[in-house]
């Protein structure tokens, strides 16, 4: 079970647009794939056109001591999911106890059966961040082609996740940074990604997903961008970049 976090100390990114359509297409591909919405905001659950509402169990109940099989549950996509609420809000306060950093690795050790994992996270260092990226081994940096969200990269790298790696998760591989939002008209788009693809070698995937209006009417529509635009660049941007995480995290298509 191989289990991806998409992280960005920056929002607006395409951060979740990213989780949500690699998630989907990774279903659409054969592979069993459990979404985990870790952002109270809850934009992860809003995009596979799920409740963030309280009454069905979420991640926030989980925390509280809800078995972690009880609050899954199946999208339309295909895809299982952990959907987030505003409750998780209070995750710093309700996460007391020694060792929590590691609460949602010992969680994800009584699921089975799936073969992908994907963690959606807020974009700050909270406590659920931690522990997506303690849970997790492979972390992927969705970035916007410009100056400051290339400097959140850096920070991102160098000051959190080598910490992590030396004193929590040792097996986390920082391996992939996907530029999003590209425009291969604007000068500073095409010239901060090279500075990007400079600063991470073989770190960088080859696809960028291109700037494209269907990608937020998708989202907006509760459906994954191949469902709401299926001949649109967003579409053929994100079966590229999804191609990419399967050869590269030696994933197996099923159809």
């Amino acid at each position: 079970m191989k289990k991806i976090c998409f992280l960005s100390l920056k929002g607006g990114t395409g951060k979740t647009t990213t989780a949500f359509n690699v998630a989907t297409q990774l279903a659409n591909q054969g592979l069993k794939v459990l979404a985990i919405d870790l952002d109270p905001q809850g934009y992860l659950t809003c995009s596979f056109g799920e409740s963030t509402a309280a009454g069905r169990k979420n991640v926030h109940d989980v925390i509280n001591g809800v078995p972690i099989k009880e609050a899954i549950r199946e999208t339309k996509s295909g895809v299982h999911l952990i959907a987030a609420d505003l409750e998780l809000t209070t995750a710093d306060l309700d996460m007391k106890n020694e060792g929590r950093e590691f609460f949602m690795r010992k969680a994800l050790e009584k699921v089975t059966g799936y073969d992908v994992v994907v963690f959606d996270c807020c974009p700050f260092m909270g406590i659920l961040s931690v522990n997506a990226l303690v849970a997790s081994d492979e972390l992927i940096i969705p970035t916007e082609p410009e100056f400051l969200a290339m400097r959140g990269v850096r920070q991102l790298y160098l000051k959190v996740v080598q910490i992590i790696q030396k004193d929590l998760n040792p097996d986390l591989e920082f391996s992939g940074v996907v530029v999003t939002k590209f425009d291969s008209r604007k000068r500073n788009h095409r010239e901060t990604s090279e500075k990007i693809a400079k600063l991470f070698p073989d770190k960088v995937f080859e696809t960028k997903i291109r700037t494209n209006v269907a990608l937020a009417n998708a989202t907006a529509a509760g459906v994954s961008i191949f469902d709401f635009a299926p001949d649109s660049n967003g579409a053929t941007d994100y079966k590229a970049l999804t191609d990419e995480v399967v050869k590269r995290y030696g994933l197996e298509k099923k159809v």
